[in-house]
């Protein structure tokens, strides 16, 4: 069984494509570097048993509001 990662209360956890189709060469994925203001936590555990959580920006937060949210809880910073 893998482990799962800890919420980080310093950084957003969100990850984000780099780049656009007209970049030459591969597209590639960073870390957001922004405060989170909120941590998900997922409502029941996955078929592997785990439950998990990360921590979210405003921004990422406010593109996360957009789809289904109904799996996770959403507990507030500060």
């Amino acid at each position: 069984m893998s482990k799962l990662e800890p919420p980080d209360y310093k950084r957003c956890q969100a990850e984000k494509k780099e780049g656009s189709f007209m970049t030459l060469g591969p597209r590639y994925i960073s870390r957001c570097k922004n405060k989170p203001v909120v941590v998900l936590v997922e409502r029941k555990k996955d078929k592997d048993g785990l439950q998990g959580s990360m921590s979210l920006c405003q921004e990422c937060f406010d593109i996360f509001k957009k789809v289904d949210n109904r799996k996770v809880t959403i507990q507030r910073i500060g």
